[in-house]
C-alpha cells in the first residue's frame, strides 16, 4: 500500500493541494476553487495511506471534517509555532500573524 503526504493551503476562494510520495518527490500539485465538492474531489483519486497536513485557520475545522473520512490522518498546526513551515526557504506567502 502506497503512503502519500498531502499539504493543503486553504484560502477562501481557492486551495492548493500538494501530494508528496515517501521519497519526497511531488506526485501532484494542483489548485481548486474552495468548496466542499472540490475538497472531496481532490481526495477522490488518491489511494493508499493518506496523511494530510493543513495550517490552522478559519477554514481548517471545516476542511478537516470533510476530508477526515477520506484519509488516514489529518494534522492541523499553527505555522508560527511550527518553525519548519514558518521559516522554510520555499515558503513564498507571508508569515501568518
Amino acid at each position: 500500500m502506497e503512503t502519500v503526504y498531502v499539504g493543503l493551503d486553504l484560502g477562501s476562494s481557492t486551495f492548493q493541494q500538494v501530494v508528496i510520495k515517501t521519497d519526497g518527490s511531488i506526485k501532484e500539485n494542483r489548485s481548486f476553487t474552495t468548496s466542499e465538492a472540490n475538497l472531496r474531489a481532490a481526495f477522490a483519486d488518491l489511494r493508499g495511506e493518506i496523511h494530510v497536513h493543513l495550517e490552522a485557520g478559519e477554514l481548517a475545522p471545516w476542511a478537516a471534517s470533510i476530508i477526515a473520512p477520506l484519509v488516514t490522518r489529518v494534522v492541523c498546526s499553527h505555522p508560527q509555532s511550527n518553525a519548519w513551515i514558518a521559516k522554510d526557504a520555499d515558503k513564498c506567502d507571508r508569515i501568518d500573524g
